[in-house]
């Protein structure tokens, strides 16, 4: 949470904007924090933190990839539950009843990527969970981007992100 993590029975009816960064998967980097400097007066800002970024700790075997857009689904999913959906005590029929809160998703390169499936392979079930969703700069080529990771620069990339991974498994 952008700040401090709100009461659930608040009566807050800022949106919630979700964000999902890339492949670096923490918030301080320049373009979250730009945003979220943009933002905040509207929104209530949620950064999903993926495994091993920001001292998450790694708990089993999976790490972060591109195929982790089910952790996006379980964030919305508890969002919506604790923060946006409304409680049932309301008499108003289904039909009637309004969200306490929308609910948005933003996506980062990786964290696009990531979100892009989850929309794809969650379908009409996403429409019921969040308002509004955006993909700045997702992957979509990764035939391209693996060959430029793996060849470029005399495979520097790949080689700082491999030492990276081995650091954060070794803690």
């Amino acid at each position: 949470w952008d700040r401090s993590k709100p009461d659930p029975d608040d009566k807050c009816n800022k949106p919630i904007l979700l964000m999902v960064p890339g492949v670096a998967g923490d918030s301080d980097n320049m373009y979250e924090i730009a945003l979220m400097r943009e933002v905040r007066a509207k929104f209530t800002v949620v950064i999903l933190l993926l495994r091993g970024a920001s001292d998450v700790p790694v708990t089993s075997g999976l790490v972060n990839h591109v195929g982790c857009w089910r952790d996006i689904k379980h964030a919305a999913e508890y969002l919506h539950q604790n923060y946006s959906k409304q409680q049932m005590g309301n008499r108003r029929t289904a039909n009637q009843r309004k969200k306490k809160r929308e609910l948005y998703v933003y996506g980062c390169s990786l964290g696009a990527t990531m979100l892009g499936l989850y929309l794809a392979y969650e379908g009409r079930e996403v429409k019921k969970i969040i308002d509004g969703a955006c993909l700045y700069a997702p992957i979509w080529d990764f035939k391209k981007g693996d060959e430029f990771f793996y060849n470029s620069y005399g495979g520097y990339p790949d080689w700082i992100i491999s030492m990276n991974s081995v650091k954060i498994i070794r803690s």
